[in-house]
């Protein structure tokens, strides 16, 4: 069959759909993607994985009269290629993929990494994305979902099938297969031996919370190394604030990273405050390499951590309960929390998550 995979960034495709898509050409399916450019994601998803892909320039608001041209330009496309099934991401891939599919006949698969609306979610997203995604649901073959509330929060919508998976996949042998030593790691971080190191894998936007990260922390009177890998918009006001707490030489701002398999073996503890998660990547690759989690009790990371047993979650903004959680995990040097998630991370893996979302697909 022709699939057509439409998200409204490419980004969204180089960090989680990639062996996905390996995986259905192997089996004979004909392959095309469709998305905006938005950085070097672009050229290695064509060049490096060799995928035929089509650029049009979504934009993330769905309300941009942009969108208008990138939908019209989609539809030439389907009507052109006439694909069989066109699985959608995201809320304006999402939303311009299926009405394009439904034109043309194909069927539509639309896969939920995290509605933006969600217990505690701001009403301004409850009212622009709920009656979008209900709406849509009438002209949805197949509605997948990667955690257990955006599950039952689609099981009242119309879609007429609607499946959950267990996230869309990780490479679980990549985070235990390292060939370097610990201490070889470390002393590439200039890193110390005794040091305690606790890490962040996230984006620097806000809904990644690193405020809370930064405050938990300044409250602990002993020696740490937080290294927070990953890049955005707010490095320069964390870099602020970092140094007003007085802890700026124990934060390293690493950027982004294509080793965080080896900074997952050099930590000690994995922190992750977000306000919002479909279910966290980085949480389950932290998981994968066995360190204990400490993290905020939302959707997803409720789904991935079990609390007493994987780690320790706590509503984002308790400061000191982070703080607390900080103290007692890293006086618990058995790392029980960390050998659990490596048992409890193999219902999460890639070879899991790519026959579930493709028997969905198929269904």
């Amino acid at each position: 069959m022709k699939f057509l995979v439409v998200c409204t960034t490419d980004s969204m495709i180089w960090n989680f759909l990639v062996p996905h898509i390996l995986f259905w050409m192997e089996h004979g399916h004909k392959v095309e993607v469709a998305c905006s450019k938005t950085g070097f994601y672009f050229d290695e998803l064509k060049h490096k994985f060799g995928f035929e892909i089509h650029e049009i320039p979504f934009e993330r608001f769905p309300f941009r009269k942009e969108n208008i041209k990138s939908y019209r330009k989609l539809k030439h496309l389907i009507k052109d290629k006439k694909y069989d099934i066109v699985i959608s991401q995201e809320p304006v891939g999402g939303v311009l993929g299926r009405l394009a599919g439904r034109k043309y006949g194909c069927k539509n698969v639309y896969t939920a990494h995290g509605f933006h609306f969600y217990k505690g979610a701001p009403l301004i997203d409850w009212i622009v994305f709920y009656p979008i995604e209900r709406g849509m649901a009438y002209i949805t073959d197949t509605l997948i979902t990667i955690n257990h509330e955006d599950y039952m929060r689609a099981r009242q919508f119309r879609a007429r099938q609607v499946i959950q998976i267990d996230g869309i996949g990780v490479d679980i042998n990549k985070f235990i297969e390292i060939s370097k030593e610990r201490k070889d790691i470390r002393s590439s971080l200039k890193i110390q031996d005794d040091d305690y190191v606790i890490l962040t894998v996230a984006e620097l936007i806000p809904r990644k919370n690193y405020e809370t990260a930064l405050k938990a922390l300044a409250r602990l009177n002993w020696k740490f190394t937080y290294l927070i890998c990953g890049s955005g918009k707010c490095e320069h006001k964390l870099r602020i604030m970092a140094q007003k707490l007085g802890i700026q030489d124990n934060v390293r701002f690493l950027g982004f990273r294509r080793d965080v398999n080896e900074l997952y073996k050099a930590a000690d503890l994995f922190l992750f405050p977000s306000y919002q998660e479909g279910l966290s990547i980085a949480l389950i690759e932290a998981m994968a390499a066995g360190l204990p989690i400490i993290c905020s009790s939302i959707r997803g990371n409720t789904d991935l951590i079990k609390k007493g047993k994987g780690g320790l979650l706590y509503k984002p903004d308790d400061i000191q309960g982070f703080t607390d959680g900080i103290n007692m995990i890293s006086k618990n040097r058995d790392n029980l929390y960390g050998s659990f998630n490596k048992k409890y991370v193999k219902k999460f893996s890639v070879e899991k998550s790519i026959a579930d979302f493709y028997n969905g697909i198929l269904l």
